[in-house]
């Protein structure tokens, strides 16, 4: 079976043989084609793979020129102009993304963000969590200092809302919603609970991470993970990314119990998992992986490999034509070139992982 073997190969011949131009978004189109492309031209510097992630690339600009409707994370504008961001930040290209997503596309994301936030919508794929996502991006890779000043006000107007909106009780903070996104989709693996509370979680994460919102931001993180944390006490079912969540915010905040007990919620998590899905395995051994790589826990790291070889087995025996980092291809492409070639964990971040 050449896909256990050669996987690098096979999602090569896959993405060169198809491409989908119907959707140019980052986690469901051509953008994330074009992130593996780059990736891969970056790491075997490879010509041919260059022009192909720019030639994708330039599509999803022209597209995103022609109709900025959508202004989500994972098929709009948000997701794009992160992934710009990233490779500018990552050395792999130079392109001038303050000149092709100009003041003009900040302020509709902006207003984007905030009908999100009125509507209760705060979930990271289609919601507020995923456009302040790439604020946060921007504000920290900019060094145009009028576009670094409105980056932190659209931040601060985020968490002030989600200050506002949040729910509390005697467990902490939580936020409702008017609808999920997500209610139909069959795919396993979520960024986002019923309830929004492990993506919220993780975006509260990285706005700490820049340190320069804590007075905000950190009692809106102690208070959302001590909801989920007493939560999942009596449930009988955990998800990845809750535990995943909780273990960000114990590494922020410097919870040694809140560590302790994510990261035993990462183990149990490991004896009921029975995924038939090689897409959600990947994306198991991606975190796990990460957090062996940060913890130097021999465990985590075991098993990432184990779920990393199970779901090239399991990826072999599916017929999958998605060519999307969500779904598909692209996004095991970048899952083997992590595992097979050294490639840094950056990219998974457009995953919160």
């Amino acid at each position: 079976m050449l896909l256990k073997n050669n996987l690098s190969e096979v999602i090569l011949q896959r993405l060169t043989k198809n491409s989908t131009y119907t959707n140019v978004g980052l986690l469901n189109g051509l953008a994330g084609e074009s992130l593996y492309f780059f990736y891969r031209s970056y790491l075997f510097d490879e010509e041919a793979s260059f022009e192909k992630a720019v030639a994708k690339l330039h599509k999803v600009i022209e597209a995103v020129e022609n109709d900025f409707s959508h202004a989500n994370f994972y098929n709009g504008i948000a997701g794009i102009g992160w992934m710009i961001s990233h490779l500018n930040k990552e050395g792999i290209v130079e392109i001038d993304i303050e000149d092709f997503l100009d003041t003009s596309v900040d302020t509709f994301l902006y207003q984007q963000m905030i009908s999100c936030l009125n509507k209760n919508l705060y979930d990271f794929f289609y919601g507020a969590s995923g456009i302040c996502y790439y604020f946060i991006n921007r504000y920290a890779t900019t060094e145009n200092k009028i576009l670094k000043e409105n980056y932190k006000n659209y931040i601060i107007h985020f968490l002030f809302y989600m200050e506002y909106n949040g729910v509390n009780d005697s467990n902490g903070m939580h936020w409702k919603h008017n609808y999920y996104p997500f209610e139909n989709d069959g795919i396993s693996y979520q960024l986002s609970s019923q309830t929004n509370i492990s993506a919220v979680i993780m975006i509260l994460v990285e706005i700490i991470s820049l340190h320069d919102f804590n007075p905000i931001c950190i009692p809106l993180l102690e208070k959302s993970s001590n909801w989920l944390i007493n939560s999942l006490e009596n449930s009988q079912q955990v998800t990845i990314d809750q535990a995943l969540s909780l273990w960000k915010a114990s590494s922020v905040l410097h919870d040694r119990k809140l560590e302790e007990k994510s990261l035993e919620l990462l183990k149990n998590i490991t004896s009921s998992l029975n995924e038939e899905s090689g897409i959600s395995l990947f994306k198991y051994a991606l975190i796990y992986k990460k957090i062996g790589q940060q913890k130097n826990h021999h465990f985590f790291t075991e098993k990432a490999k184990e779920y990393f070889k199970k779901a090239a087995i399991l990826f072999a025996n599916e017929d999958n034509t998605d060519l999307s980092i969500w779904k598909g291809n692209s996004g095991v492409g970048l899952a083997d070139l992590t595992f097979s070639h050294d490639l840094n964990m950056e990219w998974t971040k457009c995953m919160l992982i």
